[in-house]
């Protein structure tokens, strides 16, 4: 999965009391000394507790004098990150991110699929001594159904809507598949930044 963008994350708020945590904040002591150092100057502060160790950061304040949403937005802002998680929300990042890896490599379920049937290949193959594959296999075969169906019946019918539906899809994938390969997924337009 690809690296997401930082993410102002507040993990509790009581009145008077906060949490945030900010992963790039581990490892720095100078940047969770900046951030310290701003909600500390916001009115109504009491204390403020950085630990570069977590990347935590615990603020005490007073609710009457500044309210917990104007602090979470001076941390956004001085963290530079125009991302902040509320409790209990899904993170939009791994959204993002996996929706770019399942338009990329393709779902877990579609990956699973791909590796049965390759497999069955492999065995019609082993089988017919490379002579036929699965592909070939099952469009003789339907092709061979379709004109048993027509001859023991002796009548031609006409073809099912979801029928007409399923070729108008399949010949539109086969036949622009650079319109179908470079169109963005909805959910990865915006791909998570390295």
């Amino acid at each position: 999965m690809p690296a997401l963008p930082p993410l102002l994350e507040v993990r509790h708020r009581l009145p008077g009391r906060l949490r945030l945590r900010l992963a790039p904040l581990r490892g720095d002591p100078e940047g969770a000394a900046r951030l310290a150092a701003s909600l500390a100057a916001a009115p109504g502060v009491h204390e403020v507790r950085a630990h570069p160790r977590t990347g935590s950061v615990l603020v005490q304040y007073d609710p009457a004098r500044v309210d917990a949403d104007e602090l979470v937005e001076r941390a956004r802002a001085a963290a530079g990150t125009d991302l902040v998680l509320r409790p209990g929300a899904p993170d939009p990042r791994v959204d993002a991110a996996l929706a770019a890896a399942a338009h990329a490599q393709g779902t877990e379920l579609a990956r699973r699929v791909a590796g049965l049937f390759k497999g069955l290949d492999a065995e019609l193959l082993r089988w017919s001594g490379g002579k036929l594959g699965l592909g070939g296999g099952l469009s003789y075969g339907l092709a061979l159904a379709g004109v048993a169906k027509i001859a023991l019946s002796g009548e031609l019918p006409l073809p099912e809507w979801h029928q007409l539906f399923w070729w108008s899809f399949r010949s539109f994938m086969v036949l622009e598949p650079r319109a179908v390969g470079t169109t963005p997924h909805p959910l990865a337009t915006e791909e998570p930044a390295p």
